[in-house]
């Protein structure tokens, strides 16, 4: 379960990378759905 997160938290942080600041948004939300789940 955990490591699910982890990946979670990785990818958004590469479309982060690719992204930029607009993508800030999305990850919040995937980190909330990864507590949720």
């Amino acid at each position: 379960m955990l490591i699910f997160i982890y990946i979670i938290i990785f990818i958004n942080i590469v479309k982060y990378k690719l992204t930029g600041k607009l993508f800030r948004v999305t990850i919040f939300k995937s980190i909330l759905f990864g507590y949720i789940f």
